[in-house]
């Protein structure tokens, strides 16, 4: 559970890093009473139908080398299940990914604005790199 805590701390570093920056796609934060819970709102311009969307990330305590669970709640799609969980990373969860890695992943689950013009692919397309490069120097390090 150290390693859990110490990994997440961690993320949350780069996290607020990248919350901080001027027009974020999305903020995320740990809830008020546990690391392990953490509630992600994505800006409603990221996506097509200018939906907000709220998720919810459940860290277990064997993080990083057990996938999280992550629950959406005001987003219906055939990969989403009733209950509300996205199953992304079951089979090929890697202890690499962190959680600026995993929320990207799902923003590109959701539809985004392709139609939106050059600048909003631009922009998607270098938080991913950054936050793609960030996973890659952190496997190196382990």
């Amino acid at each position: 559970m150290d390693y859990a805590i110490k990994r997440i701390l961690r993320d949350k570093r780069e996290l607020d890093f990248y919350n901080d920056s001027k027009n974020p796609m999305f903020v995320a934060t740990p809830s008020e009473n546990s690391l392990f819970l953490w509630n992600v709102t994505f800006n409603t311009s990221t996506f097509l139908y200018q939906t907000r969307v709220d998720i919810e990330i459940h860290i277990p305590e064997t993080y990083p080398f057990n996938c999280p669970i992550i629950r959406c709640f005001n987003y219906k799609h055939e990969c989403i299940g009733d209950n509300g969980i996205i199953s992304l990373f079951n089979d090929d969860w890697s202890p690499a990914i962190n959680l600026g890695a995993l929320i990207i992943t799902i923003i590109s689950f959701f539809p985004n604005k392709i139609n939106d013009g050059a600048n909003q692919i631009h922009r998607t397309s270098l938080v991913k790199e950054e936050l793609m490069q960030r996973v890659f120097i952190n496997k190196v390090k382990c």
